[in-house]
């Protein structure tokens, strides 16, 4: 994962590139929902078993992102992505709070 600070005066792009597999786009777009992230533009590419995504992105108030903020994104993907949320019968609940 690569962030651009320099790549645009009102967001920060960043790029991901993995091998892709089933669900890769849902881990990183759950990662980035739960430390906070706005998706402001996709563009999504997969060729010959590797994805290439890149993403322009803000925080929730509209700003860059923050170092601690980026940190926090690897974090998130390192462990799963999903910020200790689960899907169950189609609703989005909670394990930390156990709603």
């Amino acid at each position: 994962m690569e962030f651009n600070e320099a790549g645009s005066p009102w967001c920060t792009p960043c790029e991901v590139k993995a091998a892709d597999r089933t669900g890769l786009l849902h881990s990183i777009a759950a990662a980035m929902n739960a430390v906070g992230i706005e998706v402001h533009s996709a563009r999504v590419t997969t060729t010959q078993g590797l994805a290439l995504d890149t993403f322009e992105l803000t925080d929730r108030s509209g700003t860059k992102l923050d170092r601690k903020l980026q940190n926090a994104l690897r974090e998130g993907l390192a462990t799963g992505g999903s910020g200790g949320r689960r899907r169950l019968g189609g609703v989005s609940r909670s394990t930390r709070t156990g709603v």
